[in-house]
């Protein structure tokens, strides 16, 4: 079968990287697609290039929005697509030539309803290299996929990467009212409401493209707890229908504290410090949890006892690690 499959791509302020996220998708083996980018309000010339792109292939369309956020935008192009399928692509990350052909086939070959690819990071966006000679396939049950998304280690709760039969996320829409974490609270939805089935292929497909950024970093007062926030909503809803998830929802309750801290203390932002000696408290609290752990990184327990001896110390850690 050779059915449409839309591929959805949020744009906000990337002219420098539009282009080359578009190429990877028009060049794509699998060719009956719908791109459809949403313009949500860019200030700079991205609305311009979109426009002057769309003119490089019919199967582009173009929607231009007043700014609204990643999650409005992405629920806006779920509204427009007409395709059976539906894939998300960020606007500055690149995605193999082969990343629509390889997830539709192995959704498929297994049934599933759901196909994942493997995401790579890369640090030199004009030198992306896909490695497709590694091609562990696994299939997945709800509870089976809420564990890997929980565990973060071969995926993730990132929209992209992923290929949706379109009615499995039918009535479902991201959350407005997050900024972040806003994806691990879609895909949790999906999962707790309907019975799917989730094929994971180690095969990559996606580059999620690492700006070169300061490592002190500006924070947005009304979005920087929305992970925490998020995860408090979602966390107990997964423990309830899946018991035997506890351990992995204690790992990413406290994966969320280290990383809302951790944007706390690089901001040295005074107004945030009454928030800041909380969560230091509440990780220092859940020390023996987070020792014990193994999917809790080395450098992660090594940075726990630093921050127990030192909060100074701690941030010269983060910052030598984000560093390099």
């Amino acid at each position: 079968m050779d059915e449409k499959i839309s591929v959805i791509v949020p744009v906000y302020n990337v002219e420098q990287y539009l282009e080359r996220c578009v190429d990877s998708i028009i060049n794509q083996t699998y060719k009956n697609l719908e791109i459809i980018r949403v313009n949500d309000g860019s200030t700079d010339n991205s609305g311009q290039l979109c426009d002057e792109l769309a003119k490089k292939d019919d199967r582009i369309r173009v929607i231009h929005k007043e700014n609204g956020g990643v999650s409005e935008t992405r629920n806006l192009g779920i509204r427009e697509s007409n395709g059976n399928y539906i894939t998300f692509i960020d606007s500055d990350d690149v995605v193999s030539v082969k990343m629509i052909e390889e997830l539709y086939s192995n959704l498929l070959e297994t049934g599933a309803d759901i196909s994942i690819g493997n995401v790579i990071h890369s640090y030199n966006i004009n030198n992306v290299i896909f490695d497709d000679s590694n091609n562990d396939i696994l299939l997945w049950d709800n509870e089976e996929a809420l564990k890997e998304f929980l565990k973060a280690k071969i995926t993730s709760f990132y929209p992209v990467a992923k290929l949706f039969k379109k009615n499995t996320i039918l009535n479902l829409e991201f959350n407005v009212d997050y900024k972040l974490a806003e994806d691990a609270m879609f895909i949790t939805e999906i999962l707790l409401v309907k019975d799917l089935i989730v094929v994971y292929s180690s095969k990559d497909v996606y580059a999620y493209c690492h700006r070169s950024e300061s490592a002190t970093t500006s924070i947005n007062s009304n979005t920087v707890f929305d992970t925490i926030k998020v995860y408090d909503i979602i966390l107990p809803k997964i423990e309830k229908k899946y018991p035997n998830l506890k351990r992995y929802v204690v790992l990413r309750k406290n994966w969320a504290n280290f990383e809302v801290f951790d944007k706390l203390i690089l901001s040295n932002n005074p107004l945030f410090d009454k928030e800041r000696k909380y969560l230091k408290n509440k990780i220092i609290s859940s020390r023996s949890e987070i020792l014990k752990e193994n999917l809790f990184t080395p450098n992660r327990k090594i940075s726990l006892l630093v921050l127990s001896l030192s909060e100074y110390l701690y941030k010269k850690l983060l910052l030598v690690r984000k560093k390099h």
